[in-house]
């Protein structure tokens, strides 16, 4: 997991609003607006529901959206909530589903006490679109005014180190410990002394709104990140991804399972024509029958990867599963970054419909394995077989060299004339 902190700041505010995103998106709230019902509409659906939200025209006032934007929030809040209200057991139920590998009702009962504004066990519209306001395009200090309100639990003004030990043992507990880096049990305490004592600028026990503010946003707090270690056996430690959903294929498929071996950057790339955790299992048992079984497999929380199946897979092949932290996708960077390289290269191969990138995908993987990677100076395919790759480059050359020149040398020349 590593909280790898940039800054007080961003341990204030980042926890938080990847948490909220999360909910956010559990209610349908963070949908494209590009489609927006007519006022009139709205009007008739406010007339439906047990709570009628105030008008748009004072939540426009009250927030930084657009009333088009209000209108597009409100449909999907009500497609979730069609009372107008959520109660604290549907908020953590919804809230759950983003972080199975954990906990997460603790969390989820301090964020539902922050947007409960009124604490009357219940969260309305106006306080779901007045804190995402805030949080999405608020001014940094209205960010970290709503943050410490978070830590803030008995509302009374302060934050006391217990308060905050409550909340970072939280979010431990939601991430769960199958997150890479791994956690030790120790490390909730610890960031909570280190970051308190920071906080605590008159050491009175407490840390005021000021403090909070004061602290969070200066700028040379910050904390080593953890390096990773080093692998030196070719596919002890593998990461896979899936790229998709691309334009069908001419022979149906429509994603691609990208695996990269983190010892000699060998990268593999599968095209598959569904998500499921089957087909994925499939190809990865062609692959390990090269190249070995893997100790480690690094992958994100994706549904195809949190599955039973592949806890089956990897509990037969005792292979240690390992998961980025959500909304986190740093931690598998070599992944990410030939995900990104991948579906460059396709753009500029593929043809005008689109239908024959899976063709392509081969061809693509063999340039990529044969050109030297800049943090090892070797090439994918000689690191793993111990030789150069003989290429299309090489064979050109090979072309080249053995055709007989038709021009002389100014020696030749000259000596000719003689």
């Amino acid at each position: 997991m590593g909280i790898q902190i940039q800054g007080m700041e961003l341990f204030a505010i980042g926890v938080v609003m990847i948490m909220f995103v999360a909910v956010l998106k559990g209610f349908g709230i963070l949908e494209p607006m590009s489609s927006f019902e007519d006022s009139s509409e709205i009007d008739l659906e406010l007339s439906t529901v047990r709570h009628q939200p105030e008008g748009l025209d004072q939540l426009q006032v009250q927030t930084k959206f657009t009333k088009k934007e209000l209108q597009s929030l409100y449909r999907g809040f009500k497609n979730e909530c069609p009372s107008g209200l959520v109660d604290e057991e549907t908020f953590k139920t919804i809230y759950s589903q983003f972080f199975p590998q954990g906990d997460a009702t603790t969390y989820a009962h301090f964020l539902f006490n922050a947007f409960d504004m009124d604490r009357n066990g219940s969260i309305r519209f106006e306080d779901f679109v007045i804190g995402l306001s805030v949080l999405l395009r608020g001014t940094v200090t209205e960010k970290l005014n709503w943050a410490f309100n978070l830590y803030d639990i008995n509302k009374d003004g302060y934050i006391t180190k217990e308060e905050m030990l409550a909340i970072m043992k939280s979010i431990y507990d939601m991430m769960g410990r199958y997150t890479y880096p791994s956690v030790r049990d120790e490390a909730p305490s610890e960031h909570v002394d280190k970051f308190f004592q920071k906080m605590d600028r008159n050491r009175d026990g407490v840390v005021t709104i000021d403090e909070f503010i004061e602290t969070c946003q200066k700028p040379h707090l910050r904390s080593p990140l953890i390096p990773l270690p080093i692998i030196e056996t070719p596919f002890e430690r593998i990461a896979m991804d899936l790229v998709g959903p691309l334009p069908k294929s001419a022979r149906g498929y429509e994603y691609i399972l990208v695996v990269v071996d983190y010892a000699t950057k060998f990268p593999e790339a599968i095209p598959l024509r569904n998500m499921s955790s089957k087909g994925i299992a499939k190809e990865l048992f062609m692959i390990f029958s090269r190249v070995g079984l893997p100790k480690t497999i690094l992958t994100d929380q994706g549904t195809p990867f949190m599955s039973r199946l592949m806890k089956d897979l990897c509990r037969l092949y005792q292979d240690q599963q390992i998961r980025t932290s959500i909304f986190h996708p740093q931690t598998d960077s070599l992944c990410e970054r030939l995900n990104k390289t991948i579906k460059s290269m396709l753009r500029r191969v593929v043809s005008r419909d689109g239908n024959n990138w899976d063709m392509l995908l081969p061809h693509l993987m063999f340039a990529l394995r044969e050109v030297p990677q800049a943090s090892t100076g070797f090439s994918p395919f000689e690191l793993l077989y111990g030789r150069p790759c003989r290429g299309i480059i090489d064979l050109a050359k090979e072309t080249w060299d053995a055709q007989p020149c038709p021009f002389r040398s100014t020696i030749e020349h000259v000596t000719m004339m003689r």
